[in-house]
């Protein structure tokens, strides 16, 4: 054979042989496209699946942090309304005594009809509060729902904190009280300084919520 022969012949060889791995090749990248396609499609629904997992931990965190949150604005809000109410009968206690006798026996029996009108105590704690709401809300729906909240907590449960023989301490508020001093049966004086420089923004505060944390 000559070189041009030769070279026909290798050229026909490498033709076939090229030729024959074709399909071996095509099917090797059949192959790796079916396992990308898997690859793929499997990390998406890993994805997926962290993308729901990591939304319902956020929501959930959010929410609990939201409801212990909540939960100390309404301790502050349900603790200033039973103040509000020991703070009107302290008042209604001071107006009655000085304008009584002033004997023991009239401070006692003022103490009970105060404490035990129960019905006027929250008539004039309703009136107060809506009449702050309105300022508020222009809404009767949102301030009825507001009242009934604060209604079923109920009324301040403490107002004589000290009944000794000579010394008599009504509450009128939080962290304040009002007191009676006697000699013998017979009133001697009334200090109700607290009663009259009370400042309920400053014994009431709500902070602001904490920011978000999230793991």
């Amino acid at each position: 054979m000559n070189n041009e022969e030769l070279e026909t012949v290798a050229t026909e060889t490498d033709a076939a042989e090229t030729a024959a791995k074709a399909p071996a090749n095509m099917k090797k990248f059949k192959i790796l496209l079916i396992v990308d396609i898997v690859l793929i499609i499997g990390l998406f629904i890993l994805m997926m699946c962290m993308k729901s997992s990591y939304e319902e931990q956020a929501k959930s965190s959010y929410d609990t942090q939201m409801t212990a949150y909540k939960s100390s604005v309404d301790e502050v809000r349900f603790d200033l309304w039973k103040s509000v109410d020991q703070y009107n009968m302290a008042w209604n206690l001071v107006y009655a005594t000085l304008n009584s006798d002033k004997s023991l026996a009239s401070f006692q029996a003022n103490v009970k009809a105060v404490e035990e009108n129960k019905d006027a105590r929250l008539t004039q704690l309703t009136y107060i509060y809506r009449n702050a709401l309105l300022n508020m809300y222009n809404s009767e729906t949102i301030i009825n729902k507001a009242l009934a909240e604060y209604g079923e907590r109920g009324l301040a449960e403490t107002f004589l904190v000290k009944d000794e023989a000579s010394v008599k301490e009504v509450a009128c508020g939080k962290g304040c009280v009002v007191t009676f001093n006697f000699d013998g049966k017979k009133l001697k004086s009334v200090d109700y300084e607290a009663l009259k420089k009370i400042n309920m923004t400053e014994t009431f505060k709500v902070g602001e919520p904490a920011p978000f944390h999230f793991e």
